[in-house]
């Protein structure tokens, strides 16, 4: 997990100067700030990203040059970390908020702090929870909505969410949406000759369903008779009338989501637990567990089942995540071309990217 992100711009006559951390003590000196500077100005590196090892520091930076001032965007990394799992996501963010920030004003430690924490979200996401971010924010089926019309560049995809949403909806919103999208390899970011903007394409689709949840026999073998009998008792109950819904899509794609209900939940995939054992586990007070634990039953994810003063924690559900190459997308873009709805280039270009899918 990074340590924090730093923003600074580089004065001729002051040399390099901190304009905002998040957090606050992200540990850089302005040393370090200006060895950074200097490695990027050095070698025709230029603007970009950059890796570098300052001490005991594993950084990621990324340089760029606004009205003849340079800026860098840095992110502390552990010392575990690869800098360049995070090139994508610096160039990305560092544009943008160089972009939105105007130097002197309160905005910028405001800013830092969101695309910090987006950061965090992003790089620690698994893919079923960057699905589920696309599927269970508004904004984000919004965006995928979109992106099943057709091809987009980003500024047309922000103006759209703008008409939808309101000016206050900003490109670090979308950026956050967008990065989720293409490490979950949903979509593929393209340029196309003749046109400015690189070109956002939908190349996956997926879903989230709700499924009976049974690890193996050994999951449940140690149970007493009466526990597990009761328990695929629930478990067939649960699911001989269900039916998909965007509402109970929506309940799991939270879970998921949702930072003590996620870690319990893959714990509890593992095998079941004693509640008593699960508190020694986690090392969670023990109505912090009991709330999260009620929050899981209400979602019908959890069972508990109370067998002599023993409680016995159970999944009775659980999510899949199943994507697949958008075939409808094929007849969706001929019937498109047809009606004018589409350019050739970008046609041609989708229709390209859809069948390297297939190979």
């Amino acid at each position: 997990m990074p340590r924090g992100l730093v923003v600074a711009r580089f004065d001729d006559l002051e040399g390099p100067i901190v304009l905002g951390k998040s957090p606050p003590d992200t540990p850089l000196e302005d040393e370090d700030v200006m060895r950074i500077f200097t490695s990027h100005a050095v070698g025709a590196r230029g603007e970009g990203f950059l890796s570098l090892q300052l001490g005991g520091l594993n950084t990621a930076s990324y340089y760029v040059e606004q009205h003849e001032t340079p800026y860098v965007m840095v992110l502390i990394l552990r010392t575990t970390e690869k800098s360049d799992e995070f090139r994508e996501i610096m160039s990305d963010y560092a544009e943008r908020v160089f972009d939105e920030v105007e130097e002197g004003t309160t905005a910028l430690d405001d800013l830092l702090e969101v695309a910090y924490q987006e950061i965090l979200a992003i790089t620690e996401y698994t893919d079923e929870q960057r699905v589920a971010l696309v599927f269970v924010e508004p904004i984000g089926i919004q965006i995928f909505e979109r992106l099943t019309e057709g091809p987009v560049s980003r500024e047309e995809l922000l103006e759209y969410l703008r008409d939808e949403y309101g000016a206050s909806v900003g490109s670090l919103n979308l950026e956050y949406y967008i990065t989720a999208l293409e490490k979950a390899r949903m979509i593929e970011e393209r340029r196309i000759a003749g046109r400015v903007e690189p070109i956002l394409f939908l190349v996956k689709d997926s879903v989230l369903v709700r499924a009976p949840y049974r690890n193996d026999l050994q999951t449940t073998s140690s149970l007493p008779e009466s526990v597990n009998e009761q328990y695929i008792s629930t478990i067939k109950a649960l699911f001989e009338n269900y039916e998909r819904s965007d509402e109970d899509n929506a309940m799991c794609g939270f879970a998921l989501l949702d930072h003590q209900l996620y870690r319990v939940l893959n714990v509890l995939r593992e095998r079941w637990f004693t509640k008593e054992n699960l508190v020694d586990m986690l090392q969670l007070p023990a109505d912090q567990l009991e709330e999260t634990l009620e929050r899981l039953k209400e979602i019908e994810l959890v069972q508990e089942i109370v067998l002599e003063n023993k409680s016995f924690l159970l999944l009775i559900s659980d999510f899949k995540v199943r994507s697949f190459t958008p075939e409808y997308m094929i007849n969706q873009i001929v019937s498109r071309w047809n009606s004018g709805r589409i350019e050739k280039d970008l046609a041609i270009e989708h229709l390209k990217i859809l069948q390297e899918q297939f190979i």
